[in-house]
């Protein structure tokens, strides 16, 4: 990747499947290291699930806003 952040707006997203994120969180941010995944805009169901997608302390650095 040449970007080395990559912001995600969920404005307007109820929830989102554990699967979608752990394929956006976990898989494709192991195969791209050198792009930080964030993301704004999320409703509670949304970052609960982004959250445990990236588990402990690997959620709190990656931060949403």
């Amino acid at each position: 990747s040449d970007f080395s952040e990559l912001w995600l707006d969920f404005r307007g997203v109820p929830t989102l499947a554990p699967a979608a994120a752990a394929a956006l969180f976990r898989d494709w941010a192991t195969s791209n290291p050198r792009c930080r995944l964030r993301w704004l805009k999320a409703a509670p169901a949304v970052e609960a699930t982004i959250r445990a997608a990236l588990g402990g302390a690997q959620a709190a650095a990656a931060g949403g806003a």
